[in-house]
């Protein structure tokens, strides 16, 4: 687990890093189209033309007093860029280690009160059924059961791309949809096999 945390962390510094840069490129690209814009304008010669050029320069001036009021306003607004793209690829991840982790954490817990139980059985002189400790044979109807279940949600997020005119939600569908085919396919296998014994 620490090791995700440590992994979790630099990929979220190398981001900010990353962000950071860009946000430095773009500040520096805005200030050099600026400065180019307004060399044009003070090269025209019309009345309209020193219209513009008044109002570009007035725009420009602004623009730097803001910038000059508020030194961190594009830092903020890069952060902010940040939080909101990879708060919710951080939070993915965190859910999916913490999912790990719970049923990790369960499974040790069973194995744990199954030895406990073993030992006081031990303790108390009484005998354990042979297969105490081997785990309950997979039937083929759970076999059934996964692939009605996986091809009703595949039928469900095919349905969903259809709404939404959305051809990657249907392709994302289908692979749920095949999964639960393979399943349907296993239990009718083993029902020929045990048919056939």
């Amino acid at each position: 687990m620490k090791k995700i945390g440590l992994i979790m962390i630099a990929l979220f510094l190398s981001l900010a890093i990353n962000l950071s840069a860009q946000t430095k490129a773009v500040s520096h690209l805005q200030d050099s189209t600026l400065t180019q814009t307004s060399d044009t304008v003070s090269e025209a010669k019309d009345i309209d033309d020193l219209v513009d050029e008044l109002v570009n320069k007035t725009v420009s001036a602004k623009i730097k007093d803001l910038d000059s009021d508020s030194t961190d306003a594009t830092g903020f607004v890069g952060t902010i860029m940040f939080m909101v793209i990879a708060m919710p690829i951080l939070i993915t991840f965190a859910a999916v280690v913490l999912i790990i982790f719970l049923v990790l954490r369960y499974r040790k817990i069973r194995e744990k009160g199954r030895y406990d139980l073993y030992v006081k059985a031990l303790e108390a002189g009484q005998p354990l059924p042979d297969k105490f400790f081997e785990e309950p044979a997979k039937t083929s109807s759970s076999n059934l059961r996964r692939g009605a279940v996986l091809i009703a949600v595949g039928l469900g997020m095919a349905v969903l791309g259809l709404l939404g005119k959305n051809v990657v939600m249907i392709g994302i569908g289908a692979i749920p949809g095949f999964i639960g085919i393979a399943f349907m396919l296993i239990y009718n296998i083993e029902r020929k096999h045990k048919k056939e014994e």
